[in-house]
């Protein structure tokens, strides 16, 4: 299997809109077709506590979105289930033979991680959206790399945003421990074993 890096930009997408105007994060964990011409997308959000209803309130009033339902899973987090009624783009994808693993928006450009099975799939995928401005970052073989379980890549993903891996560090381990509910030494040892695979990915693309 290969994975793919995309950069798009999609006119009118709720995600570079939001990108555009705060200083969110935001990651699709889950895309599926919605009506005759939309998507539906399970989003993760971050952003400081202090924009958070603005935001959402932003998503709503998009004159493209159909309905989104919103959860608090932490102080800055939320968990976003967001009907668009049309994006043609993610369309093409959710019919294609690419299966999206995350989407990140940037600036007033969606980046797009994708696994397929041959370089035919992504191909016929790009040849669709030759309308759309797209760029691809990175092409690699999926069995190159270690891939990161999902609870690493979460663990990793907060201890780095909340500075763990700054000098001086903005938060401690045990700190970090308490919010996983786990013990000092299981979260260093995930914390090791997530970033010797990330170290061994690096190594092996340069």
């Amino acid at each position: 299997m290969m994975e793919a890096t995309l950069e798009i930009k999609i006119p009118e997408n709720w995600m570079a809109e939001i990108s555009r105007k705060y200083p969110a994060r935001i990651k699709i964990i889950e895309r599926k077709p919605f009506g005759k011409n939309g998507v539906q997308d399970l989003a993760e959000i971050s952003v400081s506590e202090d924009y958070l209803d603005k935001l959402a309130e932003d998503i709503r009033r998009n004159p493209l979105v159909s309905s989104m339902d919103v959860s608090l899973m932490e102080k800055g987090r939320l968990l976003a289930l967001v009907s668009t009624l049309e994006c043609p783009a993610c369309r093409t994808l959710v019919g294609s033979d690419c299966f999206l693993t995350s989407a990140a928006a940037k600036g007033d450009k969606i980046e797009w991680t994708l696994i397929f099975a041959g370089k035919e799939a992504l191909r016929e995928l790009l040849k669709k959206l030759q309308k759309y401005e797209v760029k691809v970052l990175k092409i690699t073989k999926v069995e190159d790399r270690e891939m990161l379980t999902s609870r690493q890549e979460e663990i990793i993903r907060i201890a780095f945003e909340k500075g763990y891996f700054d000098y001086p560090k903005r938060i401690s381990i045990r700190e970090l421990a308490k919010i996983f509910n786990v013990s000092i030494s299981t979260l260093s040892e995930i914390l090791r074993a997530g970033q010797k695979k990330i170290m061994g990915s690096y190594f092996k693309e340069k």
